[in-house]
């Protein structure tokens, strides 16, 4: 039985991806995953031994950093995929590949939904989580999550003892669990 749905396992895998990529030197690799939209799909299922579901990370960059890759779309796309194949292992019934494309540019004189959700919307998804008792971060740690958002390494602490909002962080939800909304589902 699988603890997290394929989706979820990706998409907790794409931090990793990006240390390789850093590590090994691909900042082409890196510059496409960091500065994308990533969406994550299934895009088909191999009937062949039991079964395999097909999914592909859809890095959608935008066009600047697009035109500079262009040439080597598909070999940056295969680095991208042999990293998430070392990531998620091999034999765990799903494949799963990159693919790289420009963002689609808005419409002339029109603009593309900027995203961002209203306080009285946010408001009600937070209460619902809470009602639910959703784990906000998912299969990430606090940090893991956060860092993904904010670059917490340059916001500020609000406790004098720490140099900013990591540090923060990892001792009020992972060292001593005292904010609430860090509690643990096991704690509780």
């Amino acid at each position: 039985m699988r603890y997290l749905s394929i989706r979820r396992e990706i998409e907790g895998s794409l931090p990793t991806v990006a240390e390789l990529l850093r590590h090994k030197g691909e900042h082409d690799a890196l510059r496409a995953m960091s500065q994308a939209d990533i969406e994550i799909d299934e895009v088909g299922y191999d009937n062949w031994d039991g079964g395999t579901e097909l999914w592909t990370v859809f890095l959608r960059v935008p066009v600047s950093v697009f035109v500079l890759i262009e040439d080597r779309r598909d070999e940056i796309a295969g680095i991208i995929s042999k990293n998430l194949e070392i990531v998620t292992g091999k034999d765990n019934g799903y494949w799963v590949s990159a693919e790289i494309s420009p963002m689609r540019a808005p419409p002339p004189g029109r603009r593309l939904p900027d995203g961002k959700i209203g306080e009285r919307t946010r408001a009600a998804i937070l209460d619902e989580m809470r009602a639910r008792e959703t784990v906000w971060h998912g299969a990430l740690d606090e940090i893991a999550f956060l860092s993904r958002i904010f670059d917490l390494t340059s916001l500020p602490s609000h406790d004098s003892r720490f140099q900013n909002a990591e540090q923060d962080i990892w001792q009020h939800c992972i060292n001593n669990f005292d904010w609430p909304q860090c509690e643990p589902a096991w704690k509780s």
